[in-house]
């Protein structure tokens, strides 16, 4: 992965790249945000790291590759994120960290997206749970904007399966491109698969609860994205996290059913042939989320991992000459499930079980 950042390229570089995306992460750029950026560059030009030199630099390659390639602007963060992961101590992270803190907190409120995007840098350098990062703030008398799902009250007829679905339109949305026809056929043959019994009540397709999967698709997707609501989809998407949670505890639905629908989150992330980087990352968290109790999520991470090293390196593999009809993406087979490799690749079989 960090192939792909600028071969000249150093430690300064890669702090000013991360640092940059902190003042941005919300949208919007304060002048207070700039500087406490600036006294930031102060304190690592002291230390030999001329950060303000290549500032100008890094922004420059950045707003370009924004406007011409936002895949590759987010692989260029991802590998930046990766290269302080693999390149700096503890202590040289915690600086990076407790910089970035500052310069979103200079109003004494941390917006959700900042928040997001902490935590992002966060879950690779550092071994954190997610209430403490927030006491950090806490203790210093930040504030930190969450969604409340507790204020988020289900429509009346919503069901376990509206549940999954925001889950799958979600993650749809996060493809390549937004949603297309791979992710509206995978969730037209997979929704329909869900059947519980809760109490005394059926739910699923097959028993008429809900009736019609068009139906149900319109009613997620208005409940998601609602332009006359001002909560984001990402608080109905907590919603539902929460309402899978509690029919775990309410022993409604078993551990096996958190398994395999992890399992056809990853296949709709692949569905299309390419896990983007907003469905691997958002794949990442609910799998580390659920893996303590759900032991097939480390399976999923293990699968994810693959396919990620696999689209990297055919991308290296491309831009290195190869032809790109060598290395097609990787394909699911919407009735069996299994993933379909190029057999020029995978001489000993050309698929592999779900």
């Amino acid at each position: 992965m960090n192939s792909i950042l600028p071969e000249n390229w150093k430690d300064e570089h890669i702090i000013s790249c991360l640092v940059r995306n902190s003042i941005l992460a919300d949208g919007k750029v304060e002048q207070n945000e700039l500087d406490a950026m600036a006294k930031l560059g102060k304190e690592y030009a002291a230390k030999g790291i001329n950060m303000p030199k290549v500032w100008d630099e890094v922004d420059d390659f950045m707003v370009d590759l924004a406007s011409k390639d936002s895949d590759k602007y987010f692989n260029v963060m991802k590998a930046a994120r990766e290269y302080i992961a693999k390149n700096f101590d503890n202590d040289q992270k915690n600086v990076l960290m407790t910089g970035m803190m500052n310069i979103v907190a200079q109003d004494d409120i941390v917006k959700y997206e900042e928040f997001l995007y902490l935590k992002w840098c966060m879950d690779s350098w550092f071994n954190y749970e997610v209430e403490e990062f927030i006491n950090d703030f806490t203790k210093a008398g930040i504030e930190v904007e969450m969604p409340d799902i507790t204020k988020m009250e289900d429509p009346k007829d919503w069901t376990i399966i509206h549940d999954i679905g925001v889950f799958y339109t979600y993650f749809s949305n996060l493809a390549e491109g937004e949603i297309k026809y791979p992710e509206k056929e995978f969730i037209n043959l997979t929704l329909p698969k869900w059947n519980f019994k809760i109490g005394e009540r059926d739910y699923g397709l097959d028993y008429g609860n809900p009736e019609d999967i068009g139906e149900t698709w319109d009613f997620i997707f208005d409940e998601m994205y609602n332009k006359s609501d001002p909560n984001p989809p990402m608080n109905r998407v907590n919603a539902s996290h929460n309402n899978l949670i509690e029919y775990y505890k309410n022993k409604n639905i078993k551990i096996e059913n958190i398994g395999t629908f992890l399992h056809t989150l990853f296949h709709l992330s692949i569905y299309d042939g390419t896990i983007s980087e907003g469905q691997a990352h958002q794949l990442t968290h609910y799998c580390k989320q659920w893996s303590q109790s759900c032991p097939k999520a480390e399976t999923v991470l293990d699968l994810l991992e693959m396919v990620l090293q696999g689209q990297q390196l055919r991308k290296e593999l491309i831009a290195a000459g190869a032809p790109p009809e060598m290395f097609p993406p990787v394909k699911i087979d919407p009735v069996t499930g299994k993933m379909e490799f190029n057999p020029e690749i995978f001489p000993d079989g050309n698929s592999q079980d779900k």
